[in-house]
């Protein structure tokens, strides 16, 4: 985030830290002189999308479907410490259909192999320039499938028939 300041873009950022690196995330924003509002969870997910211009995120499904449904430009960066490594994959295949920055923590575990400056100039551009970020927007807002439940269950009545119920946690 310090090295965004230098692209001359005024921001601030809300960071889901978790309770555990609570104080050591503000600590670091701190250094680097960098407004943040550090929380250990986002009760309101809806309010927190309405307000960013872009996300940086690890790559979960629902995550990945909210990014989608509200259509904010972001980076990806899956843990790969989920099970199997599915976040990796979930993200990839996000990749290829939504314009997304993607960071895999294979490549970014010394801060050299982040690309510092290239990942903040691609956010910069992003941020400033509209016809870009409005871009991005739509591809994402493309990969939303806002009615897959009904869509779902309307496919499983056709298997299953009318009068099976089917329990979805």
């Amino acid at each position: 985030a310090g090295a965004l300041r230098t692209a001359d873009l005024d921001f601030t950022v809300l960071h889901q830290a978790g309770a555990r690196d609570l104080k050591r995330v503000r600590l670091a924003y701190q250094a680097q002189r960098v407004t943040a509002e550090v929380v250990p969870y986002i009760e309101e997910m809806g309010v927190a999308y309405a307000h960013a211009h872009f996300v940086v995120t690890a790559a979960g499904a629902n995550t990945l479907a909210e990014l989608a449904l509200v259509g904010v430009p972001a980076m990806l960066v899956p843990l790969r410490s989920a099970v199997d490594d599915h976040q990796t994959e979930n993200a990839l295949a996000f990749a290829r259909q939504a314009s997304v920055m993607l960071v895999l923590e294979a490549e970014a575990e010394a801060e050299a192999e982040w690309r510092i400056d290239e990942l903040c100039s691609e956010i910069s551009t992003l941020l400033t320039d509209t016809g870009k970020w409005l871009a991005a927007a739509e591809s994402l807002r493309n990969c939303a499938k806002p009615h897959a439940v009904e869509d779902f269950l309307g496919e499983c009545g056709k298997v299953f028939g009318e009068h099976n119920r089917i329990f979805i946690r």
